[in-house]
């Protein structure tokens, strides 16, 4: 889109919101959209060593977020919030760039955006979480966020039929499979940083040219961990004053114990496009499983650490 044609855009939106306080919603939303676009195309520059943290929400960004600081930091606890340290680049605009332009390279940043709307440039960290445990994470998040009122069930009706913040879980996933094995494109599984944070750490600093001290790897296990994590809850919640807590138990396995059988066949079309893809895309299945919230075998494990070795990350 021609950057005259979006300012233009912008402001003639401006106007009608003033004017026309019945469409204020969808024309606010419209605006932003088109604010956003334009922060992306013609004001935000991309580094070639940064990197962008990427997920469905609840998916384990402000997870990422604390392993990414962790080992750039070398195990610093000193950040006031930690979006003043790996910001949330989806709600920054032109007022954020000088703050954006001067943090130390290499840079990190949380995103929730599909493929096709991130800034081209850089690195990318991609998490994929299986739709059951986001469906509970998600609903918790809401009630905290969004005041939301009604119960389980009726959020997850609005998660299967594309009426929460994040759109479509299947949209998002497919837009980043289809990009899994491109050289600047790390993709991980929530269960996978489950079973083996250490591993995580190890893949996450290597992806980003980050330099990890393994006489480190203690203490960054022990301050990635979630126990930890909740004791720094104010650090990590975007809330100011609300009650409840923003970092849950981070487990997997939450879905299939506190959906019901009824929920479950809700979100099985949703999941079924993903599973379908992923099995066109692989045949062995190891990438349906990863999907699925499974841990790969060692035989699968040796397999990506061997893929691993042949990325050609760029300069």
């Amino acid at each position: 889109m021609h950057r005259r044609l979006l300012d233009s855009g912008i402001t003639l939106l401006g106007m009608l919101a003033s004017l026309v306080w019945g469409v204020m919603g969808p024309i606010h939303t419209l605006s932003m959209r088109l604010r956003w676009k334009r922060f992306r195309m013609y004001q935000f520059k991309a580094r070639p060593d940064d990197v962008f943290i990427v997920t469905y929400p609840k998916s384990g960004t402000t997870w990422m977020q604390m392993i990414v600081w962790q080992l750039k930091s070398g195990g610093s606890l000193d950040f006031r919030h930690i979006e003043d340290v790996v910001p949330f680049l989806d709600r920054c605009g032109a007022a954020d760039l000088p703050r954006l332009e001067a943090l130390e390279s290499p840079r990190f940043f949380k995103s929730h955006l599909p493929y096709e709307d991130v800034p081209r440039g850089g690195r990318y960290i991609y998490v994929v979480r299986n739709l059951k445990d986001v469906a509970v994470s998600y609903y918790h998040h809401y009630l905290l966020m969004e005041d939301f009122k009604g119960g389980l069930n009726v959020f997850v009706k609005m998660l299967v039929t594309r009426r929460t913040n994040g759109g479509s879980w299947a949209r998002h996933v497919l837009s980043w499979l289809e990009h899994r094995n491109d050289p600047n494109v790390l993709f991980l599984s929530y269960d996978e940083m489950q079973a083996d944070l250490p591993g995580t750490l190890r893949r996450v600093a290597r992806f980003s040219g980050l330099t990890l001290d393994e006489a480190l790897m203690p203490l960054l296990v022990e301050q990635c961990g979630v126990a930890f994590m909740k004791r720094l809850e104010a650090r990590f919640d975007p809330r100011l004053s609300r009650r409840g807590n923003f970092v849950r138990k981070g487990e997997t396995g939450d879905g299939l114990r506190e959906l019901d059988a009824k929920l479950q066949a809700d979100v099985l079309c949703e999941e079924q496009r993903v599973f379908d893809r992923a099995r066109e895309l692989d045949a062995s299945g190891a990438l349906e499983r990863l999907l699925r919230g499974e841990v790969l075998s060692s035989h699968d494990a040796s397999k990506e650490a061997t893929h691993e070795k042949l990325r050609k990350l760029p300069s």
